[in-house]
């Protein structure tokens, strides 16, 4: 199973690099294949993903749409 995280600042203000780092490290053992992420201000997302599958393989999160929408 893959894991996700997502911290949101609704007054815009930076999230902490350090706060975004712990959160890395804590969710890494759940997700070794990758490490992927999404940063705006004041917004961090991360994916880290356990494969299991080929197609697992072909994923990538979050995923951003041509209108700027973010999916995870």
């Amino acid at each position: 199973m893959s894991v996700q995280f997502g911290r949101w600042n609704f007054d815009g203000l930076a999230i902490s690099p350090e706060y975004v780092e712990k959160a890395r490290a804590a969710l890494e053992p759940y997700g070794p294949a990758t490490d992927e992420s999404y940063s705006r201000p004041g917004l961090t997302i991360l994916f880290r993903a356990f494969r299991t599958t080929k197609e697992s393989h072909r994923e990538s999160q979050p995923h951003v749409l041509a209108s700027g929408t973010v999916i995870t």
